[in-house]
C-alpha cells in the first residue's frame, strides 16, 4: 500500500467524541494485548489519559465480547503492578477478563537484535496507545510507545538515534495491528485522537493536525520503506 493510501486509512476524532473502532484483528480475538503508555517511568514518551484508555477498552470489548485483554506498560522497579493498578484507579475501568501487567515481568523473546515481550507475537491482536508531545524540539509519539518494551544488549532503547527508530520499525512495528495517539488540548487546538493500522501514517497525521513538521526519522523510515 502506498503512502497516500496509508494516510487515507488514518482516522481522527475530538477526544470527547472519540469512539474506537478496532482493526479486523480485534474482532472475536481470544487474546488482545494493549500496550498503553501511562507515564509510569521517568523519561517515558507522553502518556495517554484514562478517558482515552477507557474508550479504547470499550472498543476492544465490543469487538471481542469474550476475549482476554492484557494491558501492559513498563513501570519503575520500585513499584509493583498491583500498586500501580490501585493508584491509577484502573480497577473500576476493567471487567473480569481485563488485566494489567508490568511489561518487564513478561516472558521475553528475540525480535532480531531486540528483546521484547513474547506476547507481541503470540496474541491475536496487539494495539499501541500513547500520548503525543514535543520536547526540546523533538516530536515524541507513536513509535516511541514501543521503546520502553524493547531491550538491545540488555539496555532499554533510550536517547536519540536513527538506529533506534529503525530497529523498532523493522522488528516490533510489524506486530502492531492498531496505533492510537492522543494529542493533548492546546491553546489553539482541541484534544484529538488519531488512529490507524500504519504507525508512520498515524505519526504523520498527528503532526499535521498539531501543525508541526513531520520528524526527519519518520520521513527517513518512509523513504526506506518505499
Amino acid at each position: 500500500m502506498g503512502k497516500l493510501a496509508q494516510l487515507a486509512t488514518v482516522k481522527s476524532a475530538k477526544t470527547e467524541t472519540f469512539v474506537y473502532v478496532p482493526s479486523d484483528a480485534a474482532y472475536k480475538a481470544a487474546r488482545i494485548l494493549l500496550r498503553a503508555n501511562l507515564g509510569l517511568t521517568p523519561g517515558a514518551p507522553p502518556s495517554t489519559t484514562l478517558e482515552v484508555l477507557t474508550a479504547v477498552l470499550r472498543g476492544l470489548r465490543r469487538a471481542s465480547p469474550l476475549g482476554r485483554i492484557l494491558i501492559i506498560d513498563r513501570i519503575c522497579p520500585s513499584s509493583s503492578a498491583e500498586r500501580v493498578f490501585e493508584r491509577l484507579g484502573l480497577a473500576e475501568r476493567l471487567d473480569e477478563e481485563m488485566r494489567f501487567a508490568a511489561s518487564d515481568e513478561l516472558v521475553q523473546k528475540a525480535y532480531g537484535p531486540l528483546q521484547a515481550p513474547a506476547y507481541l507475537e503470540e496474541f491475536d491482536c496487539v494495539v499501541s496507545l500513547t500520548g503525543w508531545g514535543v520536547e526540546n524540539g523533538q516530536v515524541r509519539s507513536a513509535l516511541e510507545g514501543l521503546y520502553g518494551l524493547a531491550r538491545c544488549d540488555d539496555a532499554y532503547l533510550v536517547g536519540e538515534g536513527e538506529t533506534r527508530h529503525r530497529l523498532v520499525c523493522d522488528y516490533l512495528a510489524p506486530h502492531i495491528d492498531d496505533w492510537i495517539v492522543e494529542l493533548p488540548r492546546a491553546p489553539q487546538r482541541e484534544g484529538q485522537v488519531v488512529w490507524g493500522k500504519d504507525g508512520l501514517a498515524v505519526e504523520e497525521t498527528a503532526c499535521r493536525l498539531a501543525g508541526v513538521p513531520v520528524p526527519p526519522h519518520v520521513l527517513a523510515l518512509r523513504a526506506n520503506r518505499s
